[in-house]
């Protein structure tokens, strides 16, 4: 049975994220500029959607989370060089 996202370990994640990018990643290496600007404007006003029905606690959360992702990643890049 598969998990839903908040229940998904960090590993589930990383690997449900990587596959993502892989299947994406030749359909955007065709795609013009326009059709790019347009894919991210979507993208941010989509997370600007889903960012303005957030409580504060839910805020507060997420942003933490953002700041532990930002420096495990941060540790990785420089563990690699």
């Amino acid at each position: 049975m598969r998990n839903v996202r908040s229940q998904e370990s960090a590993e589930e994640r990383a690997h449900r994220l990587n596959s993502m990018r892989v299947s994406a990643s030749p359909s955007r290496a065709d795609e013009s500029s326009p059709e790019r600007e347009m894919r991210l404007a979507a993208d941010r006003a989509r997370r600007a959607t889903s960012r303005a029905s957030q409580s504060s606690s839910q805020r507060g959360l997420r942003l933490t989370i953002d700041r532990e992702q930002h420096v495990l990643s941060r540790e990785a890049e420089t563990a690699s060089q």
